[in-house]
Protein backbone atom coordinates (compact mmCIF):
# COMPACT_ATOMS: atom_id res chain seq x y z
CA UNK A 1 0.00 0.00 0.00
CA UNK A 2 3.10 2.39 0.97
CA UNK A 3 4.97 1.36 -2.22
CA UNK A 4 2.06 1.85 -4.33
CA UNK A 5 1.15 5.32 -2.94
CA UNK A 6 5.09 6.71 -3.13
CA UNK A 7 5.17 5.13 -6.81
CA UNK A 8 2.20 6.95 -7.68
CA UNK A 9 3.37 10.15 -5.92
CA UNK A 10 7.00 10.02 -7.70
CA UNK A 11 4.83 9.73 -11.04
CA UNK A 12 3.21 12.30 -11.00
CA UNK A 13 5.88 14.65 -10.25
CA UNK A 14 8.12 16.09 -12.76
CA UNK A 15 10.51 13.75 -14.50
CA UNK A 16 12.73 16.25 -15.40
CA UNK A 17 12.92 17.26 -11.86
CA UNK A 18 14.00 13.96 -10.72
CA UNK A 19 16.48 13.28 -13.79
CA UNK A 20 17.99 16.35 -12.46
CA UNK A 21 18.14 14.95 -8.42
CA UNK A 22 19.29 12.05 -9.87
CA UNK A 23 22.24 13.74 -12.01
CA UNK A 24 23.21 16.24 -8.89
CA UNK A 25 23.14 12.53 -6.65
CA UNK A 26 25.44 10.74 -9.41
CA UNK A 27 27.58 13.76 -9.73
CA UNK A 28 28.44 14.63 -6.13
CA UNK A 29 28.87 10.87 -5.41
CA UNK A 30 31.58 10.19 -8.32
CA UNK A 31 33.71 13.33 -7.24
CA UNK A 32 33.79 12.43 -3.92
CA UNK A 33 34.78 8.96 -4.45
CA UNK A 34 37.45 9.99 -6.76
CA UNK A 35 39.28 9.88 -3.67
CA UNK A 36 38.94 6.36 -3.64
CA UNK A 37 41.71 6.03 -5.93
CA UNK A 38 44.26 6.58 -2.95
CA UNK A 39 45.13 3.85 -0.11
CA UNK A 40 43.90 5.85 2.84
CA UNK A 41 41.53 9.78 3.30
CA UNK A 42 42.67 12.43 3.87
CA UNK A 43 40.77 13.92 6.42
CA UNK A 44 41.55 13.50 10.05
CA UNK A 45 37.73 12.95 10.88
CA UNK A 46 37.51 10.08 8.79
CA UNK A 47 40.13 8.36 11.12
CA UNK A 48 38.67 9.15 14.21
CA UNK A 49 35.25 8.01 12.67
CA UNK A 50 37.28 4.38 11.53
CA UNK A 51 38.37 4.34 15.04
CA UNK A 52 35.17 5.09 16.23
CA UNK A 53 33.51 2.40 13.55
CA UNK A 54 36.22 0.27 14.62
CA UNK A 55 35.26 0.04 18.71
CA UNK A 56 31.32 -0.25 17.49
CA UNK A 57 32.08 -2.82 15.01
CA UNK A 58 34.46 -4.96 17.17
CA UNK A 59 32.26 -4.20 21.08
CA UNK A 60 29.14 -3.12 19.88
CA UNK A 61 29.46 0.35 21.81
CA UNK A 62 31.34 3.47 21.55
CA UNK A 63 33.85 4.06 24.49
CA UNK A 64 32.97 7.20 26.21
CA UNK A 65 36.29 8.62 27.22
CA UNK A 66 38.91 8.07 23.50
CA UNK A 67 41.77 6.58 24.58
CA UNK A 68 43.95 7.54 21.65
CA UNK A 69 43.15 11.29 22.46
CA UNK A 70 46.14 14.08 22.68
CA UNK A 71 46.80 13.56 26.12
CA UNK A 72 47.74 17.09 26.63
CA UNK A 73 43.87 18.23 26.05
CA UNK A 74 42.21 17.70 28.84
CA UNK A 75 39.68 15.22 29.89
CA UNK A 76 40.49 11.71 32.30
CA UNK A 77 43.23 9.43 32.59
CA UNK A 78 41.72 7.06 30.29
CA UNK A 79 41.06 9.90 27.53
CA UNK A 80 39.01 12.51 26.18
CA UNK A 81 35.03 12.10 26.43
CA UNK A 82 33.57 10.67 23.21
CA UNK A 83 30.52 13.05 21.74
CA UNK A 84 28.00 10.74 21.66
CA UNK A 85 25.73 13.14 19.72
CA UNK A 86 26.67 11.01 16.57
CA UNK A 87 25.91 7.61 17.07
CA UNK A 88 23.34 7.42 14.01
CA UNK A 89 26.11 8.32 11.61
CA UNK A 90 28.70 5.35 13.62
CA UNK A 91 24.86 2.97 13.14
CA UNK A 92 25.04 3.68 9.58
CA UNK A 93 28.60 3.91 8.53
CA UNK A 94 28.16 -0.45 10.56
CA UNK A 95 25.51 -1.15 8.00
CA UNK A 96 27.96 -0.37 5.90
CA UNK A 97 30.42 -1.92 6.86
CA UNK A 98 28.64 -5.25 7.50
CA UNK A 99 27.45 -5.25 3.72
CA UNK A 100 31.02 -4.70 2.57
CA UNK A 101 32.47 -7.47 4.68
CA UNK A 102 29.09 -9.45 5.69
CA UNK A 103 29.81 -12.65 6.77
CA UNK A 104 33.85 -12.06 7.65
CA UNK A 105 35.21 -11.34 10.90
CA UNK A 106 36.92 -7.90 12.12
CA UNK A 107 38.54 -6.12 8.84
CA UNK A 108 40.93 -3.08 8.94
CA UNK A 109 40.50 -2.68 4.93
CA UNK A 110 36.49 -3.04 5.21
CA UNK A 111 36.65 -0.32 7.38
CA UNK A 112 38.91 1.47 5.45
CA UNK A 113 36.45 1.25 2.14
CA UNK A 114 33.79 2.01 4.38
CA UNK A 115 35.21 5.04 5.21
CA UNK A 116 35.59 5.94 1.50
CA UNK A 117 31.87 5.07 0.68
CA UNK A 118 30.02 6.87 3.91
CA UNK A 119 31.41 10.38 3.45
CA UNK A 120 30.82 9.89 -0.63
CA UNK A 121 27.18 8.80 0.06
CA UNK A 122 26.28 11.28 2.77
CA UNK A 123 28.38 14.36 0.37
CA UNK A 124 25.62 13.66 -2.57
CA UNK A 125 23.07 13.12 -0.60
CA UNK A 126 23.74 16.72 1.21
CA UNK A 127 24.06 18.13 -2.57
CA UNK A 128 20.88 16.89 -3.38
Amino acid sequence: MVLEKATEWISKQNKKQWAILLLIFVLGFGIRSHMTRYDLPFEFDSYWHARMLSYLVQNGSVPFADPQAYYQAGGTPNGIGVDLSAPLFWQISAVIYHMLDPFGPYSKQAIIQTMFVVPALFGALAAI
